[in-house]
Formats: structure tokens, C-alpha cells, sequence
């Protein structure tokens, strides 16, 4: 079984979630959406809350296959993988 493991700045374990979704190509925070984005191979974009740590979706979304994202105040930046790579916002 493969899990999301979140821990505090102290190193102690706080929760950890199961994970069906595939490898995680890259994660990052948005502050404006106030929770954790995770890039996978099989979800597309994936939301984390921070303060229950929970997936918002389990059913994810996107048809893209997304290699990266980050985030500025204002928007969610994700790019995707393959010969027609692009960046979407």
C-alpha cells in the first residue's frame, strides 16, 4: 500500500492518507487555495487540504499527464509531459 505521510516542522508523524492515485511527479502550496497541489501520473491535479489534511477529491481531474506545478499569489500553474509539453494556468 502506498500512503501520503504528513509531518510538523518537528519531524512527528500527524497523518498519514492512502494514496491510489499513482507516483506524484511534483507537489507544491498555494497559498491562495490554502492547501498542498500534487502532480501524478494518474490524477492530474490533486488538492490536500493543510488544516484537515484530507483529499478535497478523491476523484481528481485533468486528461493531461502534468509534470510540475507552482503557484503565484494570484494562480495555480501546472505544465504538462510528452514532445507537445505546455504550461497551463
Amino acid at each position: 500500500d502506498t500512503y501520503l505521510y504528513f509531518f510538523d516542522d518537528q519531524g512527528v508523524l500527524l497523518r498519514k492518507l492512502p494514496w491510489k492515485f499513482g507516483k506524484i511527479s511534483d507537489a507544491c502550496w498555494s497559498g491562495r487555495l490554502n492547501r498542498f497541489v500534487l502532480c501524478g501520473d494518474n490524477c492530474g491535479i490533486c488538492f490536500v487540504h493543510d488544516k484537515t489534511i484530507s483529499i478535497a477529491d478523491n476523484r481528481c481531474f485533468g486528461d493531461y499527464k502534468l509534470q510540475s506545478c507552482t503557484s503565484s499569489p494570484s494562480s495555480l500553474f501546472a505544465s504538462t509531459d510528452g514532445t507537445s509539453a505546455k504550461v497551463m494556468e
